[in-house]
Formats: structure tokens, C-alpha cells, sequence
């Protein structure tokens, strides 16, 4: 048999009712994601007495763990922000047709709404099923010349023999950000975000790390782990560079105290209806806890980068909430 080529290998995506169950209906093909399955598998070799080489091997563990790549595609970011936040709450603004609202709201203080999808990858001829699905982290970077979205996703050990779907499939279409359409804001309360643009932003990058751990029981009934439990460790950061000016003196100057600040990056895209744009919000409790070397750019301008981490809000108990607007009217 001839080799088999990438260009037809698709991938189709279905948010699962129960982690774990399949779900293979109405999928969706959304193009602005790319997934390359991979297999993760854990034993132990064993070694009989007058043998060189192992005569037998232990199979433990295994399962799926996935390159995830994406755009900032409006509509593809339902998918990806689940990396960083968990699951949405999907809301229809008051006289929406074809618009919705998702927001994403990562709990500081306990585990995020998990939300776990099934994906069929392959064509017609092979195929490979990935149930219980999860993207597992996000990093978000943003500059006026570059924009990227990175996230990967674990699952159960892939399945092969599963037909590929061919009948009720959706193609969800990319609608992208561009490096022109971001703001960014840097305020001194959670009510005043979005109040102090920053005039010499040059880049923001917020990165959500992975986050799950596989669970592993006893139980010969199932092939993989049994549940994605969030982990200890968790510790979210934001890569922030400034120009040398009024807003980031004070930063360079109150870094020790430990000064808590918020931090907004909003873009708006093309008109969905009415005056509704597509639009992505994501508020930040930061706290700066390292200053970089100063550089300069081709330009010449002089940039100071900070390090900072996600925190809470000690008023509101905020840490961290995107909103996306686009026309995915569910998860």
C-alpha cells in the first residue's frame, strides 16, 4: 500500500455529554486547527537470569498526548482558551441572531469546569478516535508584527478501526486577529480595567502551563486513566514589555512592594450584525515579579520587560476572565 498523504488527514471535533464517552455526531471541522495525534505508553522491561537483552515487557500505562496548533482565529479560540480557563459560560446578548458571548473564568481557588471534546483525525480509508480530549495549556503572544496562539491537549490512548465521519459534518470558518487590532491596558483596580491604554505596549504573552495530571486506577474495564485532575503547581505568567516612559517607571520603582495591577489585552475584529464585532477581552490580576534587561528595537526605542504572575484579586477575587464574541453558538 502506497504511503498516505497529510493533506488528507482532517480533524473533527465534538464536545462529549460525559468525559470518556464518545461522541461522533454533528462533529465539527474547524478550520483553524491542526492537530497531530500522539501516543504516550509507560511499562517496565524484565531482564530473565543468563539474558543479555530483556526477555518481557510490562504494559502499564498509556495514553494520548497531542501538538495542538492554532491561529487567533475568533471562532477556533472557543476551543483553545478551554486550554487555559476550563470550560465557558455561553450567553446570548440581548438581540443576537448569530453572535454569542463565551466567558472564561479561571477559579483561583479551585478546580475549573472541565470541558472534554471527542476528535475523529484521519480520512474515510484510516482513521484514529480521541476520546476525553482535553486541552491542557495556552499561551497567547501578542505583538503588533506577531501573533500566536500554542496549546496542546491530552486523551485517552488513540483508537484505531473507528470509522471516520463523512455525514453531518460542520466546517466552522477562520476569522482572524490581526497585530493592528490589539489594545492593551494597565489599570490599578479590577472595576477600572480597560480605563489606562498603554501608548508603548510592545508585547504581551500570557501563558496558562499545563495544568492536568492523568489519574490512574485499578480497573481492567478501562483502557486509559480514568480522569484529567488538575495538579498543585499551577502558576500562570504574563511577559509584559514597555517603553521607557510614565507607565513603566512606576513599575521599575514599586517592584518589590509587590504591587498588584490589572492588566486588559482586547482586540476587535469585522462586524458580525448590527454593530457587534468579533471581540476577545482577557483581564488579568498580575503582580511583577522580575525585570528583564533593558533592549531597544530596530526602531531604536527603548523597551523594559517584566515578568509577572497571575494572581488574586484581594477586592474582587479575580484572577483572570476572558470574553470572546464570534458565531460558534455552543461549545
Amino acid at each position: 500500500m502506497p504511503g498516505r498523504s497529510i493533506v488528507n488527514q482532517a480533524a473533527l471535533i465534538k464536545r462529549e455529554t460525559t468525559p470518556g464517552t464518545a461522541d461522533v455526531t454533528s462533529m465539527r471541522r474547524v478550520l483553524g486547527l491542526r492537530v497531530m495525534p500522539g501516543f504516550t505508553d509507560d511499562g517496565e522491561s524484565f531482564t530473565a537470569s543468563g539474558s543479555k537483552v530483556p526477555t518481557a515487557y510490562t504494559y502499564n500505562t498509556n495514553l494520548g498526548e497531542h501538538e495542538v496548533e492554532s491561529v487567533q482565529d475568533y471562532n477556533a479560540m472557543t476551543y483553545t482558551l478551554c486550554g487555559g480557563f476550563g470550560a465557558p459560560v455561553t450567553t446570548t446578548p440581548t438581540g443576537a441572531v448569530l453572535h454569542r458571548l463565551h466567558t472564561y473564568t479561571l477559579n483561583p481557588a479551585g478546580a475549573d469546569p472541565l470541558a472534554s471534546f471527542t476528535v475523529m483525525w484521519g480520512d474515510s480509508t484510516q482513521a484514529l478516535q480521541l476520546k476525553h480530549f482535553i486541552f491542557t495549556s495556552l499561551t497567547l503572544g501578542v505583538e503588533r508584527s506577531s501573533l500566536t496562539l500554542d496549546s496542546a491537549a491530552m486523551s485517552h490512548e488513540p483508537i484505531t478501526g473507528i470509522a471516520f465521519p463523512t455525514v453531518g459534518i460542520t466546517e466552522v470558518p477562520t476569522v482572524l486577529a490581526a497585530g493592528k487590532s490589539w489594545d492593551c491596558y494597565l489599570d490599578t483596580t479590577w472595576a477600572a480595567l480597560g480605563t489606562t491604554k498603554l501608548l508603548a505596549a510592545y508585547n504581551g504573552s500570557v501563558d496558562f502551563p499545563d495544568k492536568y495530571s492523568p489519574d490512574w486506577v485499578i480497573n481492567s474495564a478501562n483502557p486509559s486513566f480514568d480522569a484529567l485532575l488538575e495538579s498543585e503547581g499551577f502558576e500562570p505568567e504574563v511577559e509584559l514589555t514597555l517603553g521607557f516612559d510614565a507607565a513603566s517607571v512606576p513599575l521599575i520603582s514599586g517592584f518589590t512592594a509587590g504591587a498588584v495591577r490589572f492588566l486588559r489585552l482586547k482586540t476587535t475584529g469585522p462586524i458580525i450584525e448590527g454593530a457587534i464585532p468579533y471581540s476577545l477581552e482577557v483581564d488579568l490580576t498580575i503582580r511583577i515579579i522580575s525585570r528583564g534587561t533593558i533592549t531597544t528595537s530596530d526602531a531604536g526605542s527603548v523597551q523594559v520587560p517584566f515578568t509577572a504572575q497571575i494572581t488574586r484579586d484581594a477586592t474582587t477575587s479575580n484572577s483572570a476572565q476572558a470574553r470572546l464574541v464570534n458565531t460558534v453558538i455552543t461549545l
